[in-house]
């Protein structure tokens, strides 16, 4: 919405819409006391220009004569900050003492009869709220002319347009970025870490100092695992920290941020710990920190903390909280692939390992059954030799012998069957029990989820075709119809299934 305008009536001005902030400003203000005199005084050109800038809705600025007297118009209030309406009538060296290294050469070259200068993103550190602070603006300054001036030219008009929130939230997107890019190649938990860092470490402008901890399996303390702009060891960022109870904390408060679940910060750092932490780009130290949890895919299960230094130069706001806590769950959704990875990678350790036993064994079986199988023969054609066809002395006891011995390597075949099965329901997130009772056997279950839900999709293939069903349930049918007696097999042959 347009500001209400009202016109500004005077006999040098004439009349023009203007606010009335700064009309009121320019009534009152006593301009003889500055640089370019009482405006009655004043040439042609600079009322015409003054006429036209507070006209105007876009931010501009006009630096009058030699020392480069400031007149704005409301548009250019708020780049001032709490330094309007002191501004006013100051010339450009007083106005922006700070950057007036920066400004110089870019005012003079148009005003020495130069060219117009441009720039698309001019970064300046400028005080307007009592503390330094990191901005961007696109600028066009221009030279007035002005047949009364000397060089002809009575000053400068200058244009600006502040895109402080567009850069740096540009910059804060490329550290997002980079940071799911690097982190996406770890494979553990402790090179996610790394990783982040390293990319971390390359914006110091958003993150001077970063700290990543992971929490150990006891839960007892956090260890640190990655450090950017800090160097592992040093008093800000020590190795490991305890999370056990304690009267208080004397570094960062990670207890506090692991009950709470929620960011802590930790002010007056300057104070605290001195140049122990570094000011990254800017010329100060970081005055904050904030402790951000770093979740894991576990309820109430944190993974570790990030421990972010806060630019100096940059407003501590909700933007800032909002893109470190992206930070710490870009950072949290590495370690969670890392950890996956790990565990997927002993879980085909694991099968490997089975892989092996079971090559192993059944290589062995051929001659572990043909060794007792030819004992058993040589007792037991003797004693079909015999009249009475009967096993004595000891044939008999050499036939017990070596029975004895490919029965335990029945069992251990059906021991080693059925941890492959149990490592494969396992896979698809089942579950096998057993059940037995004497003179009546030993049920097995084996429980599966319906559907796929549960599973990680990483694991889901696509579909190979459909079959029919008889084609799939047929062999099994059967295979289990084997193990009933002729009577009951032919009374529980089921009908084909429909393919329908």
């Amino acid at each position: 919405m347009v500001p209400k305008r009202s016109p500004i009536v005077g006999p040098w001005l004439g009349s023009v819409a203007c606010g009335d902030a700064i009309s009121a400003l320019i009534r009152t203000k006593d301009w003889s006391a500055t640089p370019i005199g009482s405006p009655e005084n004043w040439s042609p050109a600079l009322r015409m220009v003054v006429q036209q800038m507070l006209a105007n809705h876009f931010p501009m600025l006009l630096w009058w004569g030699d020392t480069f007297c400031s007149i704005y118009n409301d548009a250019y209030v708020p780049i001032l900050g709490a330094k309007h309406p002191w501004a006013l009538g100051r010339s450009v060296s007083d106005c922006w003492s700070e950057i007036w290294d920066v400004l110089q050469p870019l005012i003079e070259t148009p005003y020495r009869g130069g060219p117009a200068t441009w720039m698309d993103d001019l970064c300046l550190e400028l005080n307007r709220r009592g503390v330094l602070e990191e901005t961007h603006f696109t600028i066009a300054y221009s030279p007035v002319p002005d047949e009364k001036a000397p060089n002809g030219i009575g000053g400068v008009l200058a244009t600006v347009h502040e895109i402080t929130g567009k850069v740096i939230g540009d910059r804060r997107v490329a550290v997002l970025r980079d940071l799911g890019a690097r982190s996406a190649q770890a494979r553990t938990a402790e090179e996610a870490c790394a990783a982040a860092a390293e990319s971390l470490s390359r914006h110091p402008k958003d993150l001077p100092s970063a700290l990543l901890y992971l929490i150990d399996p006891d839960r007892n303390a956090a260890r640190l695992a990655g450090a950017a702009g800090v160097e592992t060891g040093r008093p800000a960022g020590p190795a490991v920290m305890s999370l056990e109870d304690a009267p208080d904390e004397t570094l960062w408060p990670l207890r506090a941020a692991l009950r709470s679940e929620a960011p802590q910060t930790m002010e007056n750092l300057d104070l605290s710990l001195g140049d122990r932490v570094p000011a990254g780009p800017w010329l100060d130290p970081p005055h904050m920190a904030v402790v951000i949890p770093i979740l894991s895919n576990k309820a109430h299960a944190l993974a570790g903390f990030l421990v972010a230094s806060i630019g100096a130069h940059l407003g501590w706001d909700d933007a800032y909280l909002d893109f470190l806590t992206l930070v710490a769950s870009q950072i949290a959704t590495g370690i969670a692939n890392a950890r996956e990875y790990e565990e997927e990678r002993k879980r085909a350790e694991a099968l490997a390992e089975i892989d092996r036993a079971k090559t192993v064994f059944f290589s062995n079986v051929r001659h572990e059954f043909r060794t007792p199988l030819t004992l058993l023969l040589g007792p037991t054609e003797e004693a079909l030799a015999l009249s009475d066809r009967a096993l004595r002395g000891e044939g008999l006891a050499t036939v017990h012998r070596n029975a004895r011995r490919p029965l335990k390597l029945v069992n251990t075949l059906l021991d080693f069957s059925l941890a492959r099965v149990r490592e494969l329901v396992k896979l698809h997130g089942g579950n096998v029990s057993v059940e037995s009772a004497e003179g009546r056997g030993s049920t097995f279950t084996v429980t599966l989820p319906l559907g796929k839900g549960h599973l990680n999709p990483r694991r889901i293939g696509p579909p190979s075709g459909t079959l029919a069903r008889a084609t799939r349930a047929s062999p099994f049918l059967e295979e289990a119809l084997r193990w009933l007696p002729d009577s009951e097999r032919s009374a529980s042959r089921p009908r084909a299934w429909s393919t329908r």
